[in-house]
């Protein structure tokens, strides 16, 4: 992305410019743009078929990425939410990502409607540089509550899968409730200057900025 900034210049300023030798250094970008987020839902309009037990793996479809879920009950389709646990043995729910995201994921947000961590034996997100989770695989045991429970991710890179992993011990059926999960990307730096000149004629100091650049200098 580029953006071309025009200053008129006085012909003082101009004559300055010519004879002496200036320095403008900036280590902080002109702009900075919020990081995308990717948000999973759960429906008709996103799940991949209909559930109605609390054993099936299946997908959701959100903008066109796909995400796994394994042992996550949708009712049919009947709920915006998808449900976890079973009355008759343990269980471990999954979430998971099948590609890696374009830019660096900085956290990841995941609500849930119902919790009960005394049901819940362990919490887990492991991240990968492979969708089956063996390579250059870390582990971060988490826990939870009801509502918003935000994961930040340790040194973001653009090739991470994501798998949230629940076990929940024997209790009863759809003992958690999970409504919405946000993939956050990290903020980007933009617009820092570069490529200086200036026409004599019009006296117009004239830049194109360009994305990603750490400082600028005029001599």
């Amino acid at each position: 992305m580029k953006a071309k900034n025009i200053f008129v210049l006085s012909s003082l300023a101009l004559l300055g410019l010519a004879v002496a030798t200036a320095s403008i250094k900036s280590n902080n970008p002109l702009e900075t743009k919020a990081g995308a987020s990717h948000i999973v839902q759960f429906g008709p309009s996103y799940n991949s078929e209909k559930i109605g037990s609390y054993t099936n793996s299946w997908s959701v479809n959100c903008d066109g990425i796909k995400y796994n879920l394994e042992n996550w009950n949708n009712n049919n389709n009947e709920w915006d939410y998808v449900k976890a646990g079973s009355k008759k043995d343990t269980s471990v729910a999954t979430f998971s990502t099948t590609a890696t995201f374009a830019n660096p994921i900085e956290n990841i947000v995941f609500t849930f409607d119902t919790w009960n961590t005394s049901n819940v034996s362990s919490t887990t997100l492991y991240t990968a540089t492979d969708s089956s989770f063996k390579e250059n695989l870390n582990s971060k045991s988490l826990s939870f509550k009801q509502g918003d429970n935000t994961v930040e991710i340790n040194n973001p890179t653009s090739d991470l899968f994501y798998k949230l992993e629940i076990s929940i011990k024997k209790s009863k059926n759809g003992i958690i409730q999970l409504s919405k999960v946000i993939f956050n990307e990290v903020n980007q730096s933009l617009l820092a200057p570069t490529n200086l000149s200036f026409d004599n004629s019009s006296k117009t100091l004239t830049w194109d900025a360009v994305e990603n650049a750490d400082s600028y200098e005029l001599t």
